[in-house]
């Protein structure tokens, strides 16, 4: 749980580590989620593939709530690593990402922290905006209070002599 905007939300984050080839584990993941980041590594430009691969198969497992696609973020990381030459314009990125179903593209490091922060808040700014249901109400509302009913009853009740 965190306070975003004076707003209680709860963040749950899961690695997947680029191994689930067949499917299966991401399935059991995706399962209720209703945001995304992909992580791919900015200095092997071939994977950015495969974060549209992921996509696809995110938005092929679930849905949101009310049927759209899962808003999804990708991250460019180890951007530490690269000259600035070889990185996209930022416009560039958007484009991509906009033909590709993404909500945004962002070069980050892991390392730095370039940008990490932005991509979540992004991600996160979407899904309040798509009023998702609230998680932030305590359980104690929702727990139906029996105790005064017990105490009443047992009260009314004839007491019996041993």
């Amino acid at each position: 749980m965190m306070l975003y905007e004076g707003r209680e939300i709860r963040i749950q984050l899961w690695d997947l580590a680029g191994q689930d080839h067949l499917g299966g584990i991401s399935r059991l993941y995706c399962r209720d989620s209703h945001g995304v980041i992909i992580v791919s590594d900015a200095t092997k430009p071939d994977n950015i593939q495969r974060a549209v691969e992921w996509k696809t198969m995110v938005d092929d497992q679930t849905r949101l709530p009310d049927g759209r696609e899962i808003p999804t973020v990708v991250c460019l990381n180890k951007t530490d690593l690269i000259e600035d030459t070889k990185k996209h314009s930022s416009n560039e990125l958007q484009s991509f990402a906009n033909q590709k179903g993404f909500l945004s593209i962002y070069y980050t490091s892991n390392k730095t922290g370039e940008n990490v922060n932005q991509a979540l808040d992004t991600l996160i700014k979407e899904l309040i905006s798509y009023k998702l249901p609230d998680t932030s109400s305590s359980v104690e509302n929702k727990v139906i209070k029996i105790a005064n009913d017990i105490s009443t009853r047992s009260s009314n009740k004839k007491k019996k002599c041993c």
